[in-house]
């Protein structure tokens, strides 16, 4: 993951990685839409979707309130 990371810094398009924690905090003051901040396959999966294994992309969304 380190090559990884170090390369998406010098990217064109720089990624900045972000552990869940620091991802959820990005939402204070947010309520969040269900189910949250959630790694991404869970995120409103299709019926019979396989969500299994591990994931580091994490996807959220919240309202003002």
């Amino acid at each position: 993951m380190g090559g990884v990371v170090e390369a998406m810094k010098h990217s064109r398009d720089p990624m900045h990685f972000r552990s869940h924690e620091a991802f959820s905090a990005m939402f204070d003051g947010l309520d969040l839409v269900e189910p949250g901040v959630v790694s991404a396959p869970l995120w409103h999966p299709e019926p019979g979707a396989v969500t299994g294994g591990p994931q580091d992309v994490y996807v959220g969304m919240g309202r003002k309130p």
